[in-house]
């Protein structure tokens, strides 16, 4: 076997590796995110007068975790491909948007079962809302992964990708709630906290996904300066 050969398949190993050091970045970066926002519509809840219920926040935490760990973790996977990456990184908003909206109110419904209190109901209003968000989060991979062929593509552009896709989707997902609602009416803090929601966790999340492409951009950078010559097969 050559050095070439060799040095070959320790390269893969090496590219395996980062990967897979790089999805378990993401992860915990999505599960922060996770946290973040839904304390921040905790806490926008509590700036209107709204009590905070304990089971209901635990399981609320729950599912935002839940989604947000799926959809941010699954769009990077996409980013990590060589080829056709923003194709890959649309695919995988497709699919991983449906599975971590599904997942996440099954976790949201179980853990109030778990902790004795009424579940809410499943109905079409959460079809309907995880259809729109498989569509929205198809999108947001779709312009992510065009602002990653610009290496020059700033923090605050991808933040307007962010808003901008949350600005379109979140009054329409607000709205899902509102005509769901009994009497199309929702409590105010309730109603400000939905929006907070879906105009932060855009955002939040392209942040991540700017972050880890920056990170491996820089590690790609470091590695390429200090690997050694390869020596071509004698």
């Amino acid at each position: 076997m050559s050095d070439l050969t060799v040095a070959g398949q320790e390269g893969g190993a090496g590219v395996r590796a980062r990967s897979l050091h790089w999805m378990a970045v993401a992860a915990w970066l999505s599960i922060l995110l996770g946290v973040a926002v839904e304390g921040a519509v905790l806490l926008t809840r509590a700036a209107l007068g709204m009590r905070a219920n304990g089971v209901q926040a635990a399981a609320e935490f729950a599912s935002s975790v839940t989604w947000s760990l799926i959809v941010c973790t699954g769009i990077s996977l996409g980013s990590a491909a060589a080829r056709h990456r923003t194709r890959m990184m649309g695919l995988m908003g497709l699919l991983c948007a449906p599975l971590a909206w599904a997942l996440a109110k099954g976790i949201q419904h179980g853990t109030l079962s778990m902790l004795d209190a009424p579940p809410e109901k499943l109905g079409v209003a959460v079809v309907q809302i995880g259809l729109i968000k498989t569509l929205e989060y198809t999108l947001l991979a779709v312009a992510v992964g065009a602002l990653l062929k610009r290496p020059r593509a700033t923090w605050s552009q991808y933040c307007l990708v962010g808003l901008g896709i949350g600005v379109v989707f979140g009054p329409t997902i607000v709205g899902v709630n509102l005509w769901h609602a009994p009497g199309h009416t929702l409590p105010s803090a309730r109603l400000l906290g939905l929006s907070v929601n879906e105009i932060v966790f855009p955002i939040g999340c392209v942040t991540v996904l700017h972050f880890i492409n920056r990170l491996n951009s820089l590690a790609t950078q470091i590695e390429a300066t200090q690997a050694p010559g390869i020596s071509p097969a004698r």
